[in-house]
């Protein structure tokens, strides 16, 4: 079966997510969901998904770190998501940036893929589909 951890501070985009993929992969598939980074983090080793999806501006324990730590120890290909709403560091959150160049900064951090959050509805079932038959490839 393959594995796919979910990592997102919004329970309402970690749950669209996990209902996407559930209803539209054509292949079996087992979901761990995380609201955070930082426990995302620390069950990633005990997991060890085939597949991480992680939003990537979340208090605490960002998409970068995160990305950043499962590069470090492996191979495993991580799909990063951005609306483009971020906080700058500023801790409250709502300030608009740009999703693409969120997603650019994701690419340099090691994400093997990227999509904007406005585009998954149509998009993250066929990719996740399509990153799936890429692992059949690969192993």
């Amino acid at each position: 079966m393959f594995k796919v951890m979910i990592v997102d501070d919004s329970e309402i985009c970690l749950k669209t997510v996990h209902n996407l993929l559930n209803k539209q992969l054509d292949f079996p598939a087992s979901f761990s969901t995380f609201l955070s980074g930082r426990e995302a983090k620390e069950r990633f080793i005990f997991i060890q998904p085939d597949l991480v999806i992680t939003d990537i501006y979340m208090p605490e324990y960002n998409g970068f770190e995160l990305i950043t730590y499962i590069k470090e120890l492996t191979k495993t290909p991580v799909l990063a998501l951005s609306s483009g709403i971020f906080d700058c560091g500023n801790g409250r959150g709502g300030e608009r940036g740009s999703a693409e160049s969120a997603l650019e900064q994701a690419k340099e951090k090691g994400a093997d893929y990227t999509l904007c959050k406005a585009d998954m509805t149509n998009g993250l079932a066929p990719l996740v589909n399509k990153i799936y038959q890429q692992s059949l490839v690969l192993n």
